[in-house]
C-alpha cells in the first residue's frame, strides 16, 4: 500500500493508513515517525498539535544550534 504523506508545518508530515496516523516530525538534523490509531484524535486534532510542537521545536532547535539554518520547506 503507498502512502500518501501530506505536509503540514516546516519539518513535519502527515499521512493515513487504514488503522493509523503515520507522523513524520523532527528538525532539519532528525526525522522521527509517530504513529497514532484513527480513533484517538481527528485530522484537525493532529494537524493543530501538531504545528503548536512545531513552533516549539524550532525555537529549541534555533537555541542549541544558533550556527545551523532552519529552512521553511512549507
Amino acid at each position: 500500500m503507498k502512502k500518501e504523506m501530506k505536509q503540514i508545518a516546516d519539518y513535519v508530515w502527515l499521512g493515513k493508513t487504514q488503522r493509523s496516523w503515520h507522523i513524520l516530525s523532527g528538525n532539519p538534523f532528525c526525522i522521527s515517525l509517530y504513529k497514532i490509531p484513527l480513533r484517538e484524535k481527528t485530522e484537525a486534532e493532529i494537524i493543530k498539535l501538531e504545528k503548536k510542537e512545531n513552533e516549539k521545536e524550532k525555537k529549541r532547535f534555533i537555541k542549541k544550534f544558533p550556527d545551523v539554518k532552519w529552512e521553511v520547506i512549507n
